[in-house]
């Protein structure tokens, strides 16, 4: 999750010419920062002030819908295929619950059912720790500035230690192979390869050297799990209603899956059958192997179950029109969009800010500008990328607040500081970030310093 408002981040562009605006963003919000006051006093030490957990809604789901969001997007930038798996699964899972909880107010926009072979657990991969953000208010413990590498789960906390092992204390069950890490004293993360688990008795390939009894373990790398995922994890199959009947000539077959339908016909003589067919009718037909579909229902129309049709023939009729079907789908449906004309904005400026750094419009091409123009806006200036910005530029407005996290937001119950504000953010190789507590919006922004 962005630390800045999505969209409208400049560090990375500011500090090393890849815009995050353009898919390049080199993670400057995850960065170790001293924080320190305008007297140079030191606050925090080489943390990760900027670092936020990960984004984790599954559990508001239901509100969201309800407040009008119909699509939902699942980050996987540089994640491996066990994270995407785990995580669609776990959603669309979700989805599925409150689809069958209101059928009147909701459908899926996808067809089909799936058959999951695993059960989803967001917290057996990659992730920072969990936040749901502001959609409940402002909460402490949004960011995770100890580390801004994965922690997984939450597994025990050390118990005793001997020269080459030591056990949990907790309920998990471990595995040869698996990945642990902890926080030590000094606010770093340690992890650690298991090679060999006795119960709760693990013995690593190396002992960590600052683990002591205690401490919290994580585990993020769970082989257990991973092997689970490893293979084939879900099969998605559409529904499909067949209709078998008779033709001047001979049979025909139609399969219907939702809009969509697939036709096949075959010439043969209605030969009176000598036992009965209905069964074999329907075994042969709904035989869709590895097709995308699933047959809910067969039904045989105007008796043509009396007749004689050789089993073959039916498989051939079957995958004639699941063919035809097939074909059909690719077609997609014409959709026509009812377009309003554009209506002019009453106001253009819906932060301040954009008043005086007139690029966080992100106007950089021609078409962009002119839309602007079209809405009455006067002074126009440059995106980001176009222009050197050097005067102390704004590269960050966030949601999340230092002082709040740290527990000196005097408006919400906190602490009086005792520093001296502005408070700025400086890098190891020097660079300093001007910090600036905009308590009327509830807003920090970040301002770069030359």
């Amino acid at each position: 999750m962005c630390v800045s408002y999505s969209g409208v981040c400049y560090a990375s562009q500011h500090c090393f010419k890849r815009s995050a605006n353009r898919g390049e963003c080199a993670q400057f919000c995850r960065l170790k920062f001293d924080l320190k006051d305008s007297d140079g006093k030191v606050i925090e030490r080489q943390r990760h002030l900027l670092s936020l957990k990960d984004m984790c809604q599954i559990d508001n789901l239901e509100t969201l819908a309800e407040a009008g969001a119909c699509s939902f997007k699942i980050e996987g930038r540089l994640k491996d295929v066990t994270y995407v798996k785990n995580v669609v699964s776990a959603y669309s899972q979700r989805l599925d619950q409150i689809v069958k909880k209101h059928p009147d107010r909701y459908c899926r926009a996808s067809e089909g059912t799936i058959e999951y072979r695993f059960e989803p657990n967001l917290k057996k991969t990659f992730n920072r720790g969990f936040t749901d953000y502001f959609i409940n208010g402002r909460k402490p413990n949004i960011a995770s500035f100890d580390t801004p590498k994965a922690l997984g789960e939450y597994v025990g906390r050390v118990k005793e230690l001997r020269h080459t092992s030591f056990n949990v204390a907790g309920t998990a069950t471990f595995a040869n192979g698996d990945g642990l890490c902890f926080i030590n004293d000094e606010h770093e993360l340690e992890g650690f390869r298991v090679n060999r688990a006795v119960g709760n008795r693990l013995y690593p390939l190396r002992m960590p050297n600052h683990l002591r009894p205690g401490l919290a373990l994580y585990r993020n790398n769970d082989m257990a799990f991973e092997k689970q995922l490893a293979g084939n994890t879900a099969v998605r199959k559409l529904a499909v209603n067949m209709y078998f009947s008779l033709t001047d000539e001979g049979f025909s077959l139609t399969v219907i899956s939702g809009r969509k339908k697939g036709q096949a016909s075959v010439v043969f003589a209605h030969q009176l059958a000598k036992k009965p067919q209905r069964d074999n009718i329907i075994k042969q037909l709904s035989k869709l192997g590895n097709t995308p579909y699933i047959c809910d229902e067969i039904k045989i129309e105007e008796d043509a179950d009396r007749y004689f049709l050789p089993s073959s023939i039916l498989s051939d009729l079957r995958r004639e029109a699941i063919d035809n079907l097939l074909v059909e789908r690719a077609v997609k449906d014409t959709v026509t969009d009812n377009l309003q004309e554009n209506k002019k904005f009453c106001n253009l400026v819906w932060q301040p800010e954009y008043k005086d750094y007139p690029y966080l419009y992100n106007i950089s091409n021609h078409v962009a500008k002119l839309f602007y123009e079209n809405q009455g806006m006067s002074q126009i200036g440059n995106a980001f990328e176009l222009d050197a910005y050097q005067n102390n530029p704004l590269i960050m407005q966030c949601r999340h607040c230092i002082r709040y996290s740290l527990g000196y937001c005097v408006k919400r119950g906190g602490e009086v500081p005792s520093w001296h504000e502005p408070l700025r953010l400086e890098l190891s190789d020097g660079r300093r970030f001007r910090l600036e507590f905009k308590c009327s919006e509830c807003q920090m922004n970040v301002y770069a310093e030359n």
